[in-house]
């Protein structure tokens, strides 16, 4: 689980909004997709502790996962026999207090799952620069 260097911020924040870009509601934006998403992660026991991480607060970078890896993030809720949009966009996680939490890309490894496909995979990690400064509402 290396993460790998940082290509450009600004390219992989685009990316990484493109990805989810399929989740957005109405008007929201990207960063307010990314954070309703990660309330509604199924391993997040208390949404309501969580802060609302502003785009200035984030960083994206660029990692690979196994299979195995991203299975991890496989909840019995998230087990799905739909056939991903894509199976060569990134997989999206967001770290906070060293947890990862998928964002997007349950399709896709449900899909690798079934197909054998053990990586490794392109993932586009959000991370909060300075977690201190966001550790409550």
């Amino acid at each position: 689980m290396d993460v790998l260097e940082p290509m450009n911020s600004d390219t992989l924040w685009n990316e990484m909004c493109d990805v989810i870009k399929w989740h957005n509601q109405r008007h929201h934006c990207c960063v307010d997709t990314l954070n309703r998403l990660w309330r509604k992660d199924p391993f997040v026991k208390d949404s309501n502790v969580l802060p609302f991480l502003p785009k200035s607060a984030l960083e994206v970078v660029e990692d690979t996962r196994s299979l195995d890896q991203l299975w991890e993030f496989i909840h019995e809720k998230r087990k799905t026999e739909l056939h991903p949009a894509a199976t060569d966009m990134a997989i999206v996680l967001l770290r906070w207090k060293g947890e990862e939490y998928l964002i997007d890309g349950r399709r896709r490894i449900n899909h690798w799952k079934r197909q054998g496909s053990l990586g490794p995979h392109r993932v586009l990690v959000v991370y909060a620069k300075n977690e201190n400064e966001w550790s409550g509402r």
